[in-house]
């Protein structure tokens, strides 16, 4: 699962708190990611997630779900070194 996210301390400096990003817009290193699978010779599938916040119902969270997902896919495609079929792009 190819995911990215963000880290904030809590402001009261007690613990923090993981939220979703679009991918390539959060603290996920993809390039170095995918440099040890290439430097270890691994292909895997890879499962494009996102964790998105709720915004209170479905329609309103619905149009933030489209963007991140356009997002994502775009920049996946950057990295994800190998088309459907498993041959090298």
């Amino acid at each position: 699962h190819l995911k990215d996210f963000r880290i904030a301390v809590d402001p009261y400096g007690v613990g923090c708190v993981v939220t979703g990003t679009p991918l390539g817009t959060g603290s996920m290193d993809i390039g170095s990611v995918f440099a040890a699978l290439d430097a270890a010779n691994r292909r895997c599938n890879v499962i494009l997630e996102h964790w998105l916040p709720w915004q209170g119902s479905f329609e309103a969270t619905l149009p933030l779900e489209q963007s991140w997902l356009e997002q994502t896919v775009k920049e996946a495609r950057r990295w994800v070194p190998y088309n459907m079929n498993g041959e090298a792009k």
